[in-house]
């Protein structure tokens, strides 16, 4: 899924999304308790999740596009990063 897969989200029956508060989510998934994946048992019970060849951290810079107006996250402002 890209980010313009998202977009068709912002409208449901022809009304912004963002101003439905009896919406409270879209295209959240069920809460569910934390889990790291291992290669192998032996690395599982190290409980070290950093080893794993799966753990992706998060930290760091982001490059967030901020707009005043969710109507300006069209297609083409997605596709070309702005």
């Amino acid at each position: 899924m890209n980010d313009s897969d998202l977009l068709p989200m912002l409208r449901l029956n022809g009304l912004n999304t963002w101003e439905m508060p009896h919406l409270p989510s879209i295209n959240k998934l069920p809460p569910r308790a934390t889990l790291y994946p291992h290669a192998t048992a032996a690395d599982a019970l190290a409980m070290r999740r950093e080893a794993s060849p799966w753990f992706l951290p998060l930290n760091g810079a982001w490059d967030f596009k901020i707009k005043t107006r969710p109507e300006e996250a069209t297609h083409d402002a997605v596709a070309h990063g702005a």
